[in-house]
């Protein structure tokens, strides 16, 4: 799980791509069960357990995938194309990423990060894709870049857009 600023990542927009900058030569790691969450959050570190860090907000499901796999090497981005296009980030908000997986062991895409200022990911190894306590905190993020499809208009239902015209 990381957090990233909203100072980080722009307008507001539908998010359908999500990148990871591999950091080494490569690369190949396959998994039975893989998934990326988007969650909005007035948070500006992470806490230990998973949940809490969501700031009574529900997670949104982008991407599933089992079984599969990525490869790269050393610079190249890996890419992650949504198949699930329902995370309307607000422009507001930070957002946390959440990537669960199960995979062979030490099955992992090392990509590069970078510092901050504070707690921005917590992750656990060997936990089960359901596990409440992160075994570890760090005050770095992973580098990712985010494909934000940005809107014409607010995202808003029919009746309140012919309400506008009454």
């Amino acid at each position: 799980m990381a957090l990233y600023h909203s100072s980080d990542i722009g307008p507001s927009g539908i998010i359908s791509r999500l990148d990871f900058q591999s950091s080494r030569n490569s690369q190949s790691v396959s998994y039975s069960y893989f998934v990326v969450n988007f969650c909005h959050t007035s948070f500006d570190e992470l806490v230990t357990r998973f949940n809490d860090n969501y700031d009574g907000n529900d997670e949104v499901l982008v991407y599933r995938a089992q079984p599969g796999g990525f490869s790269g090497d050393k610079d190249d981005w890996v890419v992650i194309n949504f198949n699930k296009n329902d995370f309307v980030y607000n422009g507001n908000d930070n957002i946390i990423v959440e990537v669960k997986w199960s995979g062979c062991s030490h099955s992992s895409l090392y990509n590069y990060t970078f510092d901050t200022d504070g707690d921005h990911m917590i992750y656990s190894y060997n936990a089960g894709v359901n596990a409440e306590y992160a075994q570890y905190k760090r005050e770095e993020a992973n580098r990712i870049r985010l494909t934000i499809e940005y809107m014409a208009v607010e995202n808003t239902s029919l009746g309140a857009v012919r309400a506008l015209f009454n």
